[in-house]
């Protein structure tokens, strides 16, 4: 090489700028709030959609709980019969179409609040009721009497092996920490009115109080049914 391109290469070098430590500085700072910036929106859209998840969850699984429970008052067009003996609390019950528990397991009064029901159909009698923050459920496909233990007082619910095997009817992700029953019911055969049923019940995310604001849902739900015809 030539002194010539020599020289010429280094006059190139020299005409060339470089970047300042002040500039680099004020390039990562842009550079580090940007990222911030971004950061936190990301946050933003995945928390909003875990919270629209979660609340979606619990609205479908009450929805669905809603759902089997009117669909079987709509069919609760028979009438039962229990096997309480005369002398007993709530003897010669002869119910039309619904029967309303206590949450003892005993047969609700006109006065009493109702946490479980009875509800008698064409193809035998299911049972609701909460319990420890689930619904449970029970069915018998041959008989519209219900099997109350005797030896309880007042008679209960039959829960002894010859009677009902209650199941669990809410998926383990969700409580349900209300269910409140009401409704106009007749425990007497000559009944002319169809009984209705009223359902305010309350769903959320098991464990609700523990879990972060983006991952707990709770949701209210409130119906009335009435029987198809009598």
């Amino acid at each position: 090489m030539s002194n010539f391109q020599l020289r010429r290469i280094q006059k190139n070098m020299k005409s060339k700028k470089a970047f300042t430590l002040i500039e680099i500085l004020v390039a990562v700072a842009i550079f580090s709030t940007a990222m911030i910036i971004a950061t936190g929106i990301f946050s933003n859209v995945i928390g909003s959609q875990s919270l629209v998840t979660t609340s979606s969850t619990v609205n479908n699984e009450g929805q669905r709980i809603l759902r089997q429970i009117s669909d079987d008052t709509v069919n609760a067009i028979g009438t039962g019969t229990t096997n309480i003996p005369a002398g007993k609390t709530g003897s010669d019950i002869q119910a039309k179409g619904i029967l309303f528990l206590k949450d003892d397991g005993s047969i609700a009064g006109a006065t009493d609040t109702s946490t479980g029901v009875v509800l008698f159909s064409s193809t035998g009698l299911k049972i609701y009721r909460i319990k420890n923050n689930n619904i449970e459920y029970a069915a018998d496909t041959t008989s519209n009497q219900l099997k109350f233990n005797t030896m309880a007082s007042p008679p209960t619910v039959d829960e002894r092996p010859s009677g009902y095997n209650f199941l669990r009817l809410n998926s383990p992700d969700v409580e349900i920490i209300t269910l409140n029953l009401s409704g106009f019911f007749c425990y007497d055969s000559s009944c002319l009115q169809a009984p209705y049923l009223k359902i305010d019940m309350t769903t959320e995310t098991k464990n609700y109080s523990s879990q972060a604001a983006r991952h707990r849902a709770k949701i209210q739900l409130r119906t009335m049914v009435t029987g198809r015809s009598y």
